[in-house]
């Protein structure tokens, strides 16, 4: 998460989310580590805040801030590290603080601290530990600080404060907590994010002396030495705004080289020591800009591990120090069975503790620190390495798409599925995009013998998903698709707006302002908001069917009610809740949200299906999203179906609705992508980002296997195309488009779903029901929550799966997932 270096630049200490690492900068190896959730808070679930390390000036204490309110200081000792509360916030109005930077005024008399979480900024005094004043900012979310000119200048991660009375309500947005309670931000009504990043300005008592207004998402704050500047980073607009500390005029600097689209993330600052150059880590694009105060122009980039998210310089100058908050993604694996970073201490038969030595997963990803030794930043070494950083975010795919963007459309061009320039026609008039839940390709599909697939991982095969297997042998079979996210929070803003921002990035597996797998929560959305707004902004038409939507439903209502209540044809009782105010006006009212899995998908389809007999080309809409949820499974939650009839659930649905488009009018000239949000609950012998999809249409490669790489990005792409309409930002335009998919001789064959072969109302049994091992597994799962994914047990949901499949017999697959080779590089470009 972030990094700080002791005064001496001896010791080099690293925030992880649950940890504080001090390695040794001499040998760069790790000399203490700090975990918090063996500490004296392991009762309480608490993690790392998002930045705010730091050493007394005499480097023998090291501060830092938690989530749970509270200020730690680590004593350290030759031989030994004692950590203690130094102080802690509680809670206001059920919302928790959130610490996050710290300062200290000159003498080391004083403590400065953002509460994130709070509005406000506190004062201590060190020698006695006192709070001297809170004061509110009067401004969103403020996250880092810094003291300059004996004043305190404290960044608004979600600029300034709104009141929905007084402010145009189309301009305003729930933000800053990814729940119905959430306050308001202001936002640019064309794309849903954040309008407004500030700065506020406070004297010595907390007297608010000015609020200037800079980039969006303002996260990292620094000043220089004799206090005359302080730097921003503003990781929404890809600048960094550079404050006159007397006069307040801001400047503000472009991070990214040349015409690069949005997305290079600005999330971290620091200045060479004779302050002549200002690095900035760009988080989404694996560098970091290098930029010369002489004329505050960015002159090379350094290539760094993935998404960098601190920073800090050797007092030489030689040495840079960069926080890799992604490490090099999810492709940690070990091949010692006794590594206790690959153990989970959880039932299984004749042992305690389960080894995962070899497993492939999303959630299974170091950090790293990215130790780099800098060269002559006015030589050739810089040109090099600008070079290297711009082959990995692929800047020649970047400008070569966007020269072709910008090319007419040819005159008198034939229709074609995908056309190759903006503009040109496609033969498809409407685009359906349906997102699903949670499965790796060999999770689902490894039992396709003609695929690259491992049939040993495969648990919900074609036994449970008839649908999934014949679509994908009717319609091609992708078996090097690739999703993006980790996680669904993550999912989402990578299916819906090829981004995810600074601000998901630093909430992962800890989520302390919620988890946004529906997205209520406008601080989530990228600046160039999602594909529906872009297709909104174009004058094109659009239906949403459950995507970021909740379903809210009576709290004691089961499963197993509300599919008494859909065999019955008895209405189900829901109500719609969206936040995202460009979805309100286009979602259905009679297709249900995400309501944590007691509505079967068959309602979802039925809804459907029924708008579907009505369509014609002139009333259907050019786009249509689709959230179908049920193969998230609810583990093995008493109360709740088995993970097969849950999956078996949705093939079914997918299965209608397929069927139902393919004998309407409007299947001549329709194309259905289908995907899943992330992988997260399965795995995979290729890699942890490999999932199942499906490019269905009268134009799509039937009966054949399609090894090109494609990713969830592509498939924004493509419909991008189809739709005449332009990317929205890095992600997106660097995405190959995916031609390979269909041909120009169509068949208007229509398709017929198959029947579920499980039945979708078998339950998971009380812990009561069962006994051994399968009592204590379904009594592990009682205690969980169905609302989202466990962040503190990654692989607990994945075992839950696999063995109530497979049964508890057949060994989990730690011997069976081959190790990833592939270079960073080509990892990158399987993204």
């Amino acid at each position: 998460m972030d990094c700080k270096l002791s005064p001496n630049g001896k010791i080099l200490a690293v925030e992880g989310r649950f940890y504080l690492v001090l390695v040794d900068t001499k040998t760069n190896k790790i000399i203490r580590q700090i975990n918090l959730k063996n500490s004296f808070l392991s009762k309480k679930y608490s993690g790392n805040m998002y930045s705010g390390i730091i050493f007394s000036n005499d480097g023998k204490h090291i501060y830092w801030t938690t989530s749970l309110g509270d200020i730690l200081e680590a004593t350290l000792t030759k031989n030994d590290v004692k950590v203690k509360r130094f102080y802690n916030f509680s809670k206001e109005n059920k919302r928790p603080a959130l610490p996050n930077d710290i300062k200290f005024s000159k003498d080391e008399k004083f403590m400065y601290v953002t509460l994130n979480g709070a509005n406000k900024v506190a004062k201590i005094d060190m020698n006695s530990k006192t709070l001297l004043w809170e004061k509110y900012t009067k401004g969103n979310f403020p996250y880092g600080l810094a003291i300059a000119d004996n004043k305190i200048f404290v960044t608004n991660w979600g600029g300034a404060l709104v009141y929905p009375n007084i402010v145009d309500k189309n301009n305003i947005s729930k933000g800053g907590w990814n729940d119905e309670k959430s306050g308001f931000i202001k936002i640019n009504s064309k794309t849903e994010s954040a309008a407004s990043g500030t700065v506020t300005i406070i004297d010595q008592s907390g007297n608010i002396i000015k609020t200037v207004n800079v980039g969006l998402h303002p996260n990292d704050i620094i000043a220089n030495k004799k206090g005359t500047k302080v730097y921003v980073a503003n990781a929404n607009s890809d600048t960094v705004s550079m404050i006159d500390t007397k006069t307040y005029k801001v400047e503000n600097i472009v991070v990214s080289p040349e015409k690069i689209p949005y997305g290079f993330s600005p999330d971290a600052l620091v200045l060479s020591p004779d302050e002549r150059y200002l690095f900035v880590a760009d988080g989404n694009t694996n560098s970091v800009s290098v930029i010369d105060l002489n004329n505050n122009q960015v002159i090379g980039l350094i290539p760094t591990g993935a998404y960098p998210g601190g920073l800090d310089i050797s007092n030489d100058g030689k040495t840079l120090y960069v926080a890799d908050t992604e490490g090099v993604y999810s492709r940690a694996t070990t091949n010692n069975k006794n590594d206790k970073q690959f153990q989970l201490f959880y039932p299984q038969k004749e042992r305690k503790n389960i080894g995962t030595a070899g497993d492939f997963n999303t959630h299974r990803e170091f950090g790293y620190v990215s130790t780099i030794n800098l060269p002559d930043l006015e030589g050739e070494d810089l040109q090099k390495w600008t070079n290297q950083a711009k082959t990995n975010i692929e800047y020649k795919k970047i400008k070569n798409s966007l020269e072709e963007s910008m090319l007419s459309p040819r005159e008198n061009i034939k229709a074609v599925p995908v056309p190759k320039r903006l503009g040109e026609p496609s033969v498809f008039k409407h685009i359906i995009y349906i997102i699903k839940e949670n499965r790796s390709y060999d999770q689902v599909l490894g039992d396709m013998k003609k695929g690259n697939g491992d049939a040993y991982l495969t648990v919900f095969g074609k036994k449970v998903t008839p649908n999934m297997h014949k679509l994908a042998k009717e319609f091609g079979l992708l078996d090097n698709f690739y999703d993006v996210g980790k996680c669904s929070a993550e999912g989402h803003p990578w299916t819906d707006g090829a981004f995810v921002n600074d601000y998901v990035e630093k909430n992962v597996r800890s989520w302390f302002r919620g988890y946004p797998h529906v997205i209520l929560d406008a601080m989530v959305s990228p600046k160039t908001g999602y594909i529906w707004d872009n297709v909104l902004l174009h004058g094109l038409s659009f239906r949403n069917y459950g995507e970021n939507v909740q379903a809210d439903v009576p709290k004691k209502s089961t499963w197993k009610e509300f599919y008494n209540d859909y065999k019955n044809e008895t209405t189900i009782p829901f109500k719609n809740y969206i936040s995202l105010n460009n979805l309100k006006k286009y979602t259905s009212k009679t297709y249900p949200g995400y309501d944590h899995h007691r509505i079967s998908d068959q309602v979802r389809a039925d809804a459907f299906i029924k708008d579907i007999k009505n369509a014609t080309d002139s009333n259907f809409p050019n786009f249509t999203i689709m959230a179908l949820p049920a193969d998230h499974t609810s583990h093995l939650k008493p109360g709740y179906p088995t993970p097969a009839s849950m999956v078996a659930d949705n093939d079914l649905a997918l299965g209608r609705i397929v069927e139902a488009v393919s004998h309407s009018p409007i299947w001549k000239d329709t194309v259905i992508f289908v995907i899943e949000d992330d992988t997260q609950d399965g795995w995979d012998h290729v890699s942890a980002y490999r999932g199942p999809a499906w490019v269905i249409s009268p134009y799509s490669k039937k009966n054949q296997i399609i090894h090109k790489v494609y990713s969830q990005l592509s498939v924004l792409h493509t419909m991008e195309r189809i739709l005449e309409i332009p990317p929205m930002n890095i992600n997106d335009i660097s995405a190959p488009i995916m031609y390979g998919c269909f041909t120009e001789k169509p068949d208007f064959t229509p398709y017929t779903h198959v029947q579920n072969q499980i039945p979708l109302d078998n339950m998971n049994p009380k812990p009561s029901e069962l006994s051994g091992i399968a009592r204590k597994w379904s009594e592990i799962a009682s205690k969980l929550d169905t609302k989202l994914d466990n962040p503190e047990n990654d692989d607990l949901i994945n075992k839950m799966i696999w063995y109530s499949v497979k049964g508890f017999e057949t060994p989990f697959p730690s011997k069976n997932i081959a190790e990833v080779t592939e270079t960073f590089k080509q990892f990158k470009d399987l993204q």
